[in-house]
Formats: structure tokens, sequence, C-alpha cells
């Protein structure tokens, strides 16, 4: 009675959180609050089995195993997150070098008409948050 009850308590738990979420997100995940999911489990398998005359004190995840399909899905999204996430330090520091770029050149008494700020700006973006080798050009005109 207790095994059955167990694992459907468990199924049912497990359906309502996902594996995990994103850091800084409200939401409850298995893998990020563990002890809010136990409690879950524990509450919900005790009014399950009360009638019986058991007490649950204890009721916590050891390890999940998903389908091979399902946990390369989930890990292609960790992924994709992660190159997200990446990506987005990257340009956050490229902008604040090329500001700084051209307040430093403003600074030395270097003036750029908009053009030029623009040109030099589009330039650093470019070299620094690409993912390949820079190939210099130079304008012959």
């Amino acid at each position: 009675f207790l095994m059955t009850q167990g694992e459907s308590t468990l199924k049912e738990v497990i359906a309502q959180f996902p594996y995990e979420v994103p850091a800084g997100s409200p939401e409850l995940s298995l893998r990020q609050n563990a002890d809010e999911v136990s409690l879950r489990l524990q509450t919900l398998l005790q009014s399950r089995v009360q009638e019986a005359g058991l007490s649950v004190h204890s009721f916590r995840l050891k390890e999940i195993t998903y389908a091979p399909v399902i946990a390369q899905a989930m890990l292609k999204q960790q992924q994709a997150a992660a190159m997200i996430a990446a990506r987005q330090t990257i340009v956050t520091g490229a902008v604040q070098i090329a500001t700084s770029a051209v307040s430093q050149l403003g600074d030395e008494g270097i003036v750029l008409t908009q053009q030029d700020t623009t040109k030099l700006v589009s330039n650093l973006l470019t070299v620094i948050c690409a993912e390949s080798d820079v190939q210099p050009t130079v304008p012959l005109g």
C-alpha cells in the first residue's frame, strides 16, 4: 500500500515542477528547490496514508532518471541557455569597451564625426563579439 501510494505521489508531484529554471526565477524546480519539493512529497503522501495509521517522517528525492531522449533535450536546453548568457555578457562588455573607447578619444582631444564614431563602435562591436577570427581590411579609396 505504502509503495503504491509513494510511487503515485512521486509521479504527481514531480510532474508539477520543471527540472531546472533560470537563476532568479520565482518558479520552483526539482534541482534548485529540493527542500520545498520534499515537503510537498511528504505532505501529499501523508494525506494519502494517514487513514491506514501511517506517519510519513520524510520523503526526499535521491535521483531522477529521465529517458535518454528527454535527457538529451534537457541538455540541449541547458547548453542553449548557457550560450545565451555568455553572449549577453560578451555584448555587455563590448558595449562598455566601445563606449569607453569613444569617451577616451574625446578626452584626448580627438574629435570624431558622427559617421566616424558609428564606424568605430560598429567595428569594435564586430571584433569583440565575433565568433571567428577577424579579417582586417584597409579601405583603398
